[in-house]
């Protein structure tokens, strides 16, 4: 049985291709195009998956991509667009919307798109964003049980998941939402010091390691979030301004202010303030994992811990969690961040469909 994984639109466009559950080929498009970091479809991607396998497209049972747009389903706005359709194309959206206004609200963790049986495309699996990556950490894992924590910028509104994993079953507990966003929240750093967000994080992430004092900052940045005892976090809007549409920068002049009045300039050679800032930074990025890892391990009793996300490119961070916590083996994905959503979208669909847990999300005209 083939599966083939997708990563569409999201930075890092990827493909993955799984044998008899086993993951055979997979690819970045940028490995190709040389566009790094491209977003789109990855055509060559998926050519080199297949062509690696000897088949064509038909030959694959199903295909799963680490997104859901029927998670747009939970605040649908009704009275401006399902009610005064512009196009046949929004069915999608405006059906459904309309129907919950009969039926409670529900959004489900991975959405179909079936074909009659004698359609050359196979079924198309929509899946959540932080579960493709709960599954690219947990079914890459050496573990048959373990705990689940994905951080990253955002999913379709969920930024961190805490769960765990037991042989084919992934369970999450619960979830934080935009705007509280781990991943938004290094990359609003980022910005401050001058680099590219969602790009150049790892230099901030370089600078944290210099031998500094940073306390006073430490103390400023911890100012403007709140650690929560159900293991999350909350950010003061007044100083991350990134669920601003209407904002080109994640910065306000809040924050500016609060670290010296100052933003890194491009090429800037890096001084006294850019190794406090990132220092400062890294320690309270630190403080709000620590916060979640330690929780869920009280919550789940358990050894064993697999994480993934962007955010957990942060080695920094990674090679702390044995000897700051109470769990005694970590697994990182080689690839926690999008990239890896192709092979956790389809060892997702893989697993479900082997244990005979899909259960259907019935569409009522269905």
């Amino acid at each position: 049985m083939y599966i083939l994984g997708l990563n569409h639109g999201e930075i890092n466009s990827s493909a993955s291709l799984l044998k008899n559950s086993q993951i055979i080929a997979g690819s970045g498009e940028e490995r190709f195009s040389r566009n790094k970091k491209t977003k789109v479809f990855p055509q060559n991607a998926i050519n080199f998956c297949l062509e690696h396998a000897k088949i064509d497209l038909t030959q694959c049972e199903y295909i799963a991509q680490g997104w859901n747009p029927a998670e747009y389903w939970k605040f649908f706005n009704h009275s401006s667009i399902s009610d005064s359709r512009v196009r046949r194309e929004d069915y999608l959206f405006s059906i459904p919307d309309n129907l919950f206004k009969i039926i409670p609200r529900q959004t489900p963790d991975w959405l179909l798109l079936d074909s009659p049986k004698n359609s050359p495309l196979p079924p198309v699996y929509f899946v959540k964003h932080h579960l493709a990556h709960a599954a690219n950490a947990f079914f890459l894992s050496p573990y048959k049980e373990s705990a689940i924590l994905t951080c990253d910028w955002r999913g379709e509104f969920e930024t961190t998941t805490i769960g765990k994993g037991k042989d084919n079953s992934i369970e999450i507990f619960s979830v934080n939402e935009m705007p509280h966003s781990l991943g938004m929240f290094y990359a609003t750093f980022t910005e401050l010091l001058g680099y590219r967000r969602d790009n150049d994080e790892w230099k901030v992430m370089a600078l944290s390691a210099f031998d500094i004092d940073a306390n006073d900052y430490f103390e400023k940045i911890m100012s403007t979030i709140q650690l929560k005892d159900d293991g999350f976090f909350e950010l003061d809007p007044n100083y991350y301004q990134g669920p601003n549409l209407l904002s080109p920068d994640l910065l306000s002049k809040n924050l500016i202010d609060l670290l010296g009045g100052r933003i890194g300039e491009k090429d800037e050679k890096p001084d006294e303030w850019h190794y406090k800032v990132a220092k400062a930074m890294q320690k309270v990025a630190e403080k709000i994992a620590f916060n979640l890892i330690n929780f869920l391990q009280e919550k789940t009793k358990l050894e064993n811990l697999v994480l993934s996300g962007g955010f957990f490119m942060n080695s920094v961070l990674n090679g702390k969690i044995t000897s700051n916590s109470k769990f005694k083996n970590v697994y990182v994905s080689y690839a926690p961040d999008d990239l890896g959503n192709s092979m956790g979208a389809a060892l997702y669909v893989n697993f479900k469909s082997k244990t005979k847990n899909f259960i259907q999300f019935k569409l009522p005209w269905s």
